[in-house]
């Protein structure tokens, strides 16, 4: 978010305890474009504009991943914010937005439903609990 910080942000810092441990996914409603995270970002490159996500405001988690998203790969998808994912999560249910990032326990069972597809897991490696969902270390 920052260009400079006063400290070194990838170093300063010393691990005390690993609080939680939690794989997030890229959800997005079964009718958004693209079948995986790299088709998803084809579209987006393709139609700018065209694709929103849901938010928690600048500062969230699902915020800043999806604003790195748009930054990384030169796309301008449109954040729509909501007040947390109690919210976002049906709203991509309804199709009112095409996607977000969120954990994979908030959306599983929305996936097993069918009413919720995964373009990507977040990191280098896919999540044993959704085998056949890309990671984005792989696009």
């Amino acid at each position: 978010m920052f260009n400079k910080l006063p400290y070194d942000a990838d170093n300063d810092f010393i691990p005390v305890s690993l609080l939680a441990l939690t794989f997030g996914v890229v959800p997005a409603h079964p009718a958004a474009p693209g079948n995986n995270f790299a088709e998803m970002i084809a579209h987006a490159k393709a139609n700018p504009g065209a694709l929103n996500y849901a938010t928690w405001g600048s500062g969230s988690v699902p915020g800043i991943f999806l604003g790195w998203i748009n930054y990384a790969n030169g796309v301008s998808i449109t954040p729509v914010p909501y007040k947390g994912a109690g919210p976002s999560l049906p709203a991509i249910v309804a199709g009112q937005v095409h996607l977000t990032y969120s954990a994979i326990g908030l959306v599983a069972p929305h996936v097993k439903a069918g009413k919720i597809k995964l373009l990507a897991v977040a990191g280098s490696k896919r999540s044993p609990y959704v085998p056949d969902t890309p990671s984005l270390g792989e696009f």
